[in-house]
């Protein structure tokens, strides 16, 4: 009675739904990451060039 292969077991009995929804779930992911990098990223480089109006 192993948690993780309770768990694999599910994963095999529900196929391909929970995989799709597991793909799904990381790209949701993915895009939310590479969205708030972005912010930064660009909030950064504004900040700088701000910062060098400034001076």
């Amino acid at each position: 009675m192993n948690f993780e292969t309770d768990l694999l077991g599910e994963v095999i009995m529900s196929g391909h739904f929970y995989l799709g929804d597991f793909i799904f779930s990381v790209i949701t992911y993915a895009i939310v990451i590479a969205i708030a990098v972005a912010i930064v990223y660009f909030g950064i480089k504004i900040y700088k060039s701000f910062m060098k109006h400034d001076q």
